[in-house]
């Protein structure tokens, strides 16, 4: 799985760890291999080779590792996700338009979206407005077009549902 040389740079720890727990759920989608394994295998070998090798232009730079990244965050989102992957899956289908359900979707959107989700549900005491950018963000990461914007629009319906205290205009 790769992303876009755009602005693929994660910003922060915790932006970092997010990126790394839709990488990790993709994985587990793709491969049907559980959290655990998945998640050891992200700290023991991954953990210290990811390396970010562009600029935000798309230009070749030196290899700088992703050392600011949170494992007890992306731990937590994956161990969550795929907790509540059923719940989770209902919830979004809920919010896709026609026909479209979390089957139908691209892998990766459907790992972010998962994501999204679970973090606007379960971890109350991050701001919703800052799940939904932060996953807008990395949907942006992958994506061109219309899926950064069904990402988007899923997870703003998701966070009006979840917290509409947070997310009720000012």
């Amino acid at each position: 799985m790769t992303t876009k040389t755009k602005d693929s740079t994660p910003n922060t720890s915790r932006s970092t760890s997010r990126l790394l727990a839709v990488q990790a759920i993709y994985e587990m989608d793709a491969t049907g291999i559980a959290a655990g394994p998945v998640l050891r295998e992200f700290a023991e070998k991954r953990w210290q080779d990811i390396f970010i090798l562009e600029d935000e232009y798309g230009e070749a730079r030196e290899p700088e590792k992703l050392k600011d990244a949170n494992l007890q965050l992306m731990t937590t989102i994956v161990e969550g996700v795929s907790a509540h992957q059923q719940k989770l899956d209902q919830r979004i289908n809920e919010n896709l338009k026609g026909d479209w359900n979390t089957v139908r979707l691209e892998a990766v959107l459907r790992a972010i979206l998962r994501a999204g989700a679970f973090e606007l549900e379960h971890m109350v005491d991050v701001p919703a407005r800052v799940v939904v950018n932060e996953y807008v963000e990395i949907a942006d990461a992958f994506f061109d077009g219309s899926e950064v914007k069904l990402a988007n629009a899923v997870l703003d319906k998701l966070a009006r549902d979840l917290r509409p205290g947070e997310m009720s205009s000012a």
